[in-house]
């Protein structure tokens, strides 16, 4: 009964809302079914609705009341469970959620539902209710670097990691060095100006970027404008790794940085392309849900290994990648992770 309420209710504000978007009136039909399709696990976690939405149809997970709330990263692989059974029109219910969940779900392209407060739904709108306050920052408009956001990132954790070796480099040499185009390299440049975490300088054709700031507090500084290099998250079976291009990442690098256990499962780390590239060969067989066996392998939207420190991702991507995981053991890992930087 308290299901049929809460659902009528969510109707009813999914029509409002949808109707001052679109400036027309729009009906929400709901209809209860292919729950069977899923794994248990997620059956016992959520309610499905399917809703019949802008001549589409949109099933909605309603987060079970009484049960564990899952971590964003554990709906984000959720996510692509339900996706492979049910479509992209699928859409997350939760009765609230903290700015971290928030922040986190949209790094990650999972569509939720706050009745009444939030609604980001990628494949039809976005509407997000609660707005940072300007004066905050002058990159407010957008928390993280606009795109290309990857190239840009890696550029500014090469710097502050690499202190042997980086000084006052023109633009041709982070070019020569990160195997980006000049074209690339000045929109880098253009990107890390307007958040303000360099200057440029021009010694005859030369032009410099140069960091003001000692590396630890740039890092401090740049933490805002920086997000998980993590562009999706989905399970594999064990395939031979010999002839790929991974790293070790999550939970399996942080054990190799510090004192916290590995975990059940391995995680390892390939750009978008290689890992495309990668399942069109059969060298990465996917898997729909975890198993016995299984490997965890982490989309990357830059490749780790330009950073990586032999087989292990680089420190502070490794630690953006992770940082919205709210486990103490994990966040005591975490800053022993960053307290392990080479300054």
């Amino acid at each position: 009964m308290l299901l049929e309420v809460f659902v009528s209710a969510l109707e009813k504000a999914l029509e409002i809302y949808l109707g001052e978007t679109f400036g027309k009136p729009v009906c929400v039909e709901t209809k209860r079914g292919d729950a069977g399709k899923l794994p248990v696990y997620i059956g016992q976690t959520y309610d499905l609705i399917r809703t019949t939405f802008l001549n589409r149809t949109l099933y909605l997970l309603l987060s079970k009341a009484g049960r564990r709330k899952p971590t964003p990263t554990e709906v984000a692989l959720q996510a692509n469970v339900v996706r492979n059974v049910l479509g992209e029109n699928i859409a997350f219910v939760f009765s609230d959620l903290v700015p971290y969940e928030r922040k986190r779900f949209i790094q990650v392209r999972v569509p939720f539902i706050v009745p009444g407060r939030q609604t980001y739904l990628p494949q039809y709108v976005v509407d997000l209710r609660e707005r940072a306050n300007a004066s905050k920052n002058r990159c407010e408009v957008d928390e993280t670097f606009r795109p290309p956001s990857g190239p840009a990132q890696v550029l500014l954790l090469f710097y502050l990691q690499r202190a042997d070796l980086v000084g006052k480099w023109s633009l041709r040499e982070w070019s020569k060095t990160l195997g980006y185009s000049t074209m690339t390299a000045t929109r880098i440049c253009d990107e890390l100006v307007r958040c303000g975490l360099c200057r440029t300088e021009t010694i005859g054709k030369k032009m410099l970027l140069v960091f003001d700031e000692d590396r630890r507090a740039l890092w401090g500084k740049a933490l805002p404008f920086l997000r998980s290099p993590v562009k999706r998250t989905g399970f594999a079976v064990r395939t031979d790794l010999s002839q790929l291009e991974w790293c070790h990442a999550g939970v399996s690098a942080l054990s190799r940085y510090t004192l916290i256990d590995e975990g059940r499962s391995p995680v390892y780390a390939m750009s978008v392309s290689d890992y495309r590239r990668a399942v069109l060969d059969k060298l990465v067989v996917e898997q729909a849900y975890w198993d016995h066996g299984s490997i965890i392998i982490e989309q990357w939207r830059y490749r780790p290994k330009v950073l990586a420190h032999g087989q292990i991702v680089d420190r502070l991507s490794l630690y953006l990648s992770m940082r919205d995981e709210h486990d103490e053991r994990i966040e005591s890992a975490l800053s022993e992770l960053q307290e392990g930087v080479r300054w």
